[in-house]
């Protein structure tokens, strides 16, 4: 039996806190099969030497998840995937998913937005969020950058921002738990106690998007 081995397969590894994903981008022949279940199973049948040599010792090891990206099944849905691990293939993997979707951004062919992958259990649907809706154009953040493309950005503990749009402030209720939403000049909605009025500077968490106080 004639075995179809690549001389190179390229990946993409990610963590999901600290669940680590292995995307094969490139490389890998692509499975026959209409549905992705059959292309599950034809990834069984003719390419499970590939499985065990992308995420089994001595280059993974048994807590890595792979995640093979086919052509999309519906018209409406990105991309296919199918997830394996080192003992067998699966039906879907959620912190997989999430490792697919920010391998998909990080080599730029995904954007913020609600986003759908047929699995060989049915249609799935993420939702790629901005992560930089508090901070102004001239911010500084700090970037780890991996062979010259940014990877990660470190934000902030907190900003300050204007509200310049929320319902008027209650006057002496500084004590109140009753929040209300507030707009700040990027256009980012944080919750803030009732007091806050239109034009107050206010401190933010950047990174859970949260009030601290008053600036």
């Amino acid at each position: 039996m004639t075995v179809d081995v690549p001389r190179t397969v390229h990946v993409v590894d990610s963590h999901t806190e600290g669940e680590p994903t292995r995307v094969v981008v490139d490389g890998w022949p692509q499975p026959s099969g209409d549905t992705m279940a059959a292309r599950r199973d034809d990834l069984r049948a003719r390419f499970d030497h590939l499985r065990r040599a992308v995420v089994q010792e001595p280059r993974g090891h048994d807590a890595v998840v792979g995640a093979l990206l086919t052509p999309p099944v519906n018209a409406t849905s990105i991309a296919g995937v199918v997830f394996f691990n080192n003992g067998t293939y699966l039906g879907m993997c959620g912190h997989g998913l999430i490792g697919v979707v920010r391998t998909l951004e990080f080599l730029g062919r995904l954007r913020s937005g609600r986003h759908q992958f047929d699995t060989p259990v049915g249609t799935v649907h993420a939702e790629l969020s901005d992560e930089l809706p508090y901070m102004q154009p001239n911010a500084s953040v700090q970037v780890l950058s991996v062979n010259g493309k940014p990877a990660s950005v470190q934000l902030p503990a907190s900003v300050e921002l204007e509200v310049v749009e929320t319902e008027p402030g209650v006057r002496g209720d500084t004590v109140s738990n009753v929040t209300k939403p507030a707009t700040l000049e990027t256009g980012a909605v944080v919750q803030v106690p009732m007091f806050v009025n239109i034009g107050d500077r206010l401190k933010v968490d950047p990174r859970e998007g949260r009030y601290i106080s008053r600036a």
